[in-house]
């Protein structure tokens, strides 16, 4: 139903005003996505070659910035992200996302 909505097909009733987001951030959104689709296939047990282009948050933090506005315009007011990255680059993930992306997109 959500990229029903971003496509402008129709407008998010208050039930679905919220959405679990798979977010990973690097340099750029080719990097990002060969770093999130091996550990989206492992953690989902299938490949996720394209399902991580489709599913997924990623690039740099504009990047998602940029993407998770297209939701926000549809009518999503929360978002839980889940930062997909290696155990140890977790926290720094995490506070990127505090830091940068989701002040950016609470205030668009």
């Amino acid at each position: 139903r959500v990229r029903r909505a971003v496509g402008g097909k129709r407008r998010m009733t208050r039930s679905d005003d919220g959405h679990m987001t798979l977010v990973t951030i690097d340099k750029d959104v080719e990097t990002t996505h060969k770093r999130a689709r091996p550990l989206l296939s492992m953690r989902y047990a299938m490949d996720f070659s394209k399902a991580a282009k489709k599913y997924c948050i990623r690039g740099t933090p504009d990047d998602c910035i940029e993407q998770l506005a297209k939701f926000k315009e549809a009518g999503l007011r929360f978002f839980l992200m889940d930062p997909i990255c290696p155990m140890h680059e977790r926290d720094a993930q995490l506070e990127q996302i505090i830091n940068e992306i989701a002040p950016a997109v609470r205030e668009a």
